[in-house]
């Protein structure tokens, strides 16, 4: 479903990502699912309750990897406003749940996760650094232009997400979304139990709301060292 392209290996080796491909069936339970948002936000806004962003930053396992992912493009890692308006009191997105599930798992653990409509992205994927000047469109359709030595998500023609600049419009989900592809967006210095365990929480996410739901692949992978390296 999802492959590594050579050029990883230059700066990426070792760089873990994870894959969470499910079908959803059956009834959706959107109460249980509100409820268990409600209870899950009241713990996120315990653990951050004396919450500073710069000792964030520096301490957490997490958040460090990618902040210092971020700064090489001059970018703020975007997961951190979100967190701090939910801790601020903003109200959670009302939307479909499948956002719902992917933007709460991205408070919860603080990892970036993309999803995408799985039947809007032809298959196989491709994992990749962009060499700079490629373009694609962003959420809302607006253009963008991707930088040098960024990770990005691409099929046989089109990108489908930038790690800086987010996901494409045309594989969004959207309340018809079927079929899901999330992708943990891995950074240097991301380990990879942490990839694992945001895995198993998005899953079990989606399980509250969509408890037939059948799961088509989850798993970690990571970019190999260079050909006669040593792993």
């Amino acid at each position: 479903m999802i492959k590594i392209h050579p050029n990883m290996k230059e700066y990426y080796e070792g760089t873990v990502f994870g894959i969470l491909a499910m079908k959803i069936t059956g009834e959706q339970r959107e109460e249980a699912f509100q409820k268990k948002i409600e209870e899950e936000l009241q713990s996120i806004r315990k653990a951050h309750s004396e919450y500073e962003r710069k000792a964030f930053c520096e301490t957490n396992e997490v958040v460090k990897p990618y902040v210092q992912y971020y700064k090489k493009f001059k970018k703020t890692y975007h997961v951190l406003p979100q967190l701090e308006s939910i801790l601020r009191g903003k109200d959670f997105p009302h939307t479909t749940p499948l956002i719902q599930a992917l933007f709460l798992a991205e408070l919860k653990t603080s990892l970036l996760i993309a999803g995408h409509d799985l039947k809007k992205c032809p298959l196989p994927l491709t994992i990749q650094m962009c060499q700079g000047g490629e373009t694609f469109f962003g959420s809302g359709n607006r253009r963008v232009e991707l930088k040098p030595n960024d990770i990005c998500l691409k099929d046989e023609k089109d990108f489908h997400l930038s790690i800086i600049y987010g996901q494409d419009e045309r594989s969004r989900i959207t309340p018809k979304t079927g079929e899901v592809l999330f992708l943990i967006d891995g950074v240097p210095g991301l380990r990879e139990t942490y990839v694992e365990e945001g895995l198993q929480t998005l899953y079990n996410y989606v399980k509250v709301f969509a408890p037939d739901s059948i799961l088509l692949e989850m798993r970690t992978f990571s970019v190999s060292p260079k050909a006669g390296e040593k792993p």
